[in-house]
């Protein structure tokens, strides 16, 4: 075989490897509507009732076998709750609840991990962890006054995270909702002060976000 055949030989066999490498990889977007609490310290009677908040952003899927992908979906994310406090009138009086104030706080927030198919590829359950980066938080007073917590915020905040979900195809393109659960392991808090709270207090985020990604399966066959 001389050179320019040999070239060309090479040529379609680097083609079809990376027509098959394409065919692993799978990319579009993702939303999601989240309803997450904080537990852990607070001061008697006082907590953070979840309120809705979303996030939106990219996803990414490699498959490394025909029921097992990594994942990998970058989003901006916003947590939202009402700071609450159970009041009783009278000692004999029910207790209600009133709203002290409501918070809003925004995070990149990176979940990193892998999606198990079942069922035909139907199915799927997923599982791993969740970075939430350059975190910003807003306190907004019953009065409308705003204070900041940005400097009373972790700037990297760990979770872990389980879901289970559904997959629907057209050709290329894949729409999958899901439910998720989300466990914070680490502190919400940097340490600094903050009012209202015990001098070193300690919350986790918990709770469950409803999502679908929509994403476009890159060259190749199934």
């Amino acid at each position: 075989m001389n050179l320019p055949l040999r070239i060309i030989a090479l040529a379609i066999m680097l083609g079809g490897a990376c027509a098959s490498l394409s065919a692993q990889w799978s990319a579009g977007f993702t939303g999601y509507a989240q309803s997450l609490s904080l537990s852990g310290d607070y001061p008697d009677a006082q907590g953070i009732h979840p309120a809705i908040g979303y996030g939106a952003g990219m996803s990414v899927a490699y498959r490394l076998t025909a029921d097992l992908e990594l994942t990998l979906e970058p989003s901006f994310d916003l947590r939202h709750g009402d700071v609450r406090e159970t009041i009783r009138a009278t000692a004999a009086s029910d207790p209600y609840d009133t709203t002290l104030a409501t918070i809003r706080v925004t995070s990149l927030a990176i979940p990193i991990g892998v999606r198990i198919w079942s069922h035909g590829q139907m199915w799927m359950f997923t599982s791993g962890i969740l970075p939430r980066l350059w975190t910003t938080g807003t306190r907004i007073a019953g009065s409308g006054a705003s204070t900041s917590l940005s400097e009373a915020l972790a700037q990297v905040e760990i979770g872990v995270f389980l879901g289970v979900g559904y997959q629907f195809r057209m050709s290329r393109i894949r729409v999958m909702p899901e439910l998720r659960y989300e466990q914070g392991v680490s502190n919400v808090l940097s340490g600094t002060p903050i009012e209202g709270l015990p001098p070193a207090p300690i919350l986790r985020t918990n709770g469950f976000s409803l999502r679908v990604a929509c994403q476009y399966r890159i060259g190749g066959d199934e």
